[in-house]
């Protein structure tokens, strides 16, 4: 009789160590697996599930898909429709950049029109993007650098470029890694003598001394050294002897643009304090359409669709109707 209640007690132990086993296994499992499938979606914001990512993805391969065309119309609401999925991911947004960033590139680089609408509509939505092209400088400025120093593009493409080299300097801390290749474009810029109308309406050509008339794309330029010069601080002091010399060939050294520009650099160099310009996200946007810029510096002619609150995502959902009838 000893003998059987000692053995059930035996065995009623081990079941209970066993279940006991059991079930810490399977909550530690179960907790790690949760847990991990929930980071995948959470940020800062509270989580929206994994539907809401299933959508995003969808979004995005419509606008992937979109920006593999050349129509200028579609291509100005994929951007419409980016701009909206900025506002809204935030953070989220940029996993997605590599991917769209050379798709953005080659529209631009495609564009034979002869009024370059999707050049200015790229080069605007580069200028929304502002600081998401921290890390991707790489590969949108040796396109926008190309843009500026191609007599093809045009003037008013060149005024844009060299625009919105001016404003990945106010707001990008990586411009220290490309800043040879902007300076040099400037100088170049600076050197090149484009044609102004005359009172007449005639057209005529500068004659690169400081009596002729500046033309905007000088002024612009005159801007992008300033701005890159206090990005850089004491790193552009190497650029003096190169920029000096082109500025005031250019404007004449006696000149107040000339003084004010070499003010500029020559205070941003001896400060040694980099500076750059934190701006939000609807400031940049607003900044990409050309909507909030110094009145010395050019607007962009292409403009957002003019929409109401409730007409806020018409843009999406012309860009998923033109998707369904393909």
């Amino acid at each position: 009789l000893f003998y059987s209640d000692t053995l059930t007690s035996v065995c009623f132990f081990y079941l209970f160590f066993v279940s006991y086993v059991v079930f810490f296994l399977f909550s530690v499992l179960f907790s790690f697996f949760f847990f991990q499938a929930e980071d995948g979606i959470r940020d800062a914001q509270e989580s929206r599930g994994l539907g809401d990512v299933y959508k995003r993805q969808d979004l995005f391969a419509t606008c992937k898909d979109h920006l593999r065309g050349h129509d200028p119309a579609v291509l100005r609401q994929v951007i419409v429709l980016l701009e909206e999925l900025r506002y809204c991911l935030n953070e989220e947004f940029k996993p997605y950049l590599p991917s769209l960033l050379p798709l953005l590139v080659r529209a631009m680089q495609e564009d034979t029109s002869p009024d370059k609408q999707c050049v200015h509509l790229v080069l605007s939505c580069f200028r929304m993007l502002g600081k998401f092209l921290e890390g991707h400088l790489h590969v949108v400025l040796p396109a926008v650098v190309a843009i500026a120093e191609s007599p093809e593009s045009g003037e008013r493409c060149r005024e844009q470029a060299v625009y919105s080299i001016t404003e990945f300097a106010k707001h990008l801390s990586t411009m220290l890694d490309h800043a040879a290749r902007c300076v040099h474009c400037i100088i170049r810029l600076l050197d090149e003598n484009f044609p102004v109308s005359g009172a007449n309406g005639s057209s005529k050509s500068q004659q690169g001394n400081g009596q002729s008339r500046i033309h905007s794309i000088h002024v612009g330029c005159l801007q992008a050294a300033g701005s890159i010069a206090q990005n850089l601080a004491d790193g552009f002091a190497k650029f003096l002897p190169l920029i000096k010399p082109a500025l005031a060939s250019r404007f004449g050294e006696g000149s107040r643009e000339y003084r004010q520009a070499m003010e500029t650099i020559c205070g941003a160099v001896l400060s040694a304090k980099r500076h750059t310009y934190p701006a939000s996200s609807r400031q940049l946007a607003r900044v990409g359409r050309g909507e909030t810029v110094p009145a010395s510096t050019p607007a962009s002619p292409i403009k957002r669709p003019n929409q109401n609150e409730r007409q806020r995502f018409a843009a999406v959902e012309s860009v998923l109707v033109a998707t369904n009838r393909s």
